[in-house]
This record gives structure tokens, sequence and C-alpha cells, in this order.
């Protein structure tokens, strides 16, 4: 990278930015940078062993598949083979606009396409429920409208901005009890908390450095 460039980390396709960084700070809302950074580091690092049977749809292809037509989303999610999949994850984003970017929560939609359900993981007592339910209306059609909705056991947020770190951390706890089921013997209650909250953001900050020093040799 540049001398004096703002980019932290290029992984794959995610761009970190050092004001991205900041948002792993305590009290700081995450923004689609790192949502799908963390998205992307499951999909080729951490859960590349279910790489077969789980695909991981990050905040900017979920907004733009949320606010589209059934045909329209048809055409994008055939060269994704997400229905050659077990389980699908979506970072859902309550922004409802065609023609502005942001929001303000996010939660987390699984599609599990054998049992032909979506199951919605909201730390703020289903308050993107609306979100949601437009990404199961385009996906019902898909399965001949044979396709339910339903609410995940959550964990609930103690604030207004920890929302897409419990996205990140419930995503990483479904997909352990998947690739190590005898390992994962604790409830998502036990493993998803305010504590271990807080530590992921750490964690994803020591993630970003180490990859960032791999890239860069230094």
């Amino acid at each position: 990278m540049a001398a004096g460039s703002d980019v932290v980390l290029s992984f794959y396709d995610s761009l970190i930015r050092k004001s991205d960084l900041k948002l792993l700070n305590k009290g700081q809302w995450l923004n689609d940078n790192i949502l799908g950074f963390a998205f992307e580091y499951f999909e080729k690092k951490q859960f590349a062993d279910l790489s077969s049977d789980v695909s991981f749809v990050g905040p900017q292809v979920t907004q733009c598949f949320k606010l589209l037509s059934a045909d329209e989303a048809k055409v994008l999610i055939e060269p994704l083979c997400l229905m050659d999949k077990r389980l699908v994850f979506f970072a859902v984003n309550d922004n409802m606009s065609r023609d502005n970017t942001g929001g303000s929560h996010w939660s987390l939609l699984v599609l599990s396409v054998l049992d032909k359900v979506c199951q919605h993981y909201d730390s703020m007592n289903q308050g993107n429920e609306d979100s949601a339910v437009e990404i199961f209306r385009i996906l019902k059609p898909m399965f001949g409208g044979d396709l339910r909705f339903e609410h995940g056991e959550c964990p609930q947020q103690k604030n207004s901005h920890d929302c897409g770190v419990y996205v990140i951390c419930v995503t990483e706890y479904i997909c352990s009890q998947r690739l190590n089921p005898s390992k994962t013997p604790v409830t998502i209650n036990e493993a998803v908390n305010s504590q271990t909250v807080s530590s992921k953001r750490d964690e994803l900050k020591e993630i970003v450095h180490n990859l960032a020093t791999v890239v860069t040799g230094e």
C-alpha cells in the first residue's frame, strides 16, 4: 500500500480504512465495511471448511437484494449459488431507502435451504423485523411459496451500538456448532453476551492487524 494511505487492509473484496478500524472501539456502531470484512473472513479463513455448505452474504449485497423485485433478485442470486448451500447468512440493515446509505440497526437472517426456513436473530427485540421480512418475501417464491419465517433465540444487547457485533458473534456461534457440534455444548445465551461481544471488538482489531502484517511483511 502507498505511503500515507489511510487503507489499513485489503482482504479479498474488503477494504478496511483507519476510520473503519476506529469503529471497533467500545461504544461505536459498526458500518458495512466491518460487517462485510467479518463475513468475508468467516468465508475465506475461519470457516473455509464449510464453504460447500455455507454462504455469507455481506451488507452491501443484502441491501441490494432486499430492495429488488423477486425477478430481479433471482438474477442476482443465481451466480451466488445460494440455493446449493445448506445455510445462508444475511447481514440485515434497517435502511429501506433505495437512494440513501446508512441505517441504525443490524440483525441476522439465516436461511436453512433444506429445512425451508428463515430464522431472524435480532439483538434488539425484533426491531429489524420489517427488513428481514422483505428478504424473506424475496426468497419465498424460490421455494414455491413453501418457506417459513421464524424468530431465532437471540441474546439481547444492553446498549444502542453493539448490534453489529452481536450479528458477528451469533453467526460465529451457529457456524461453530455446524463445524464442531460436539465441541459447542454451551447455549447461544452463554456463548454470546456483553462480555464476549466486548472481547470480539478487540479480537477483530487483532485479526485486521495480523492480516495487514502478513500482507505488508512488517
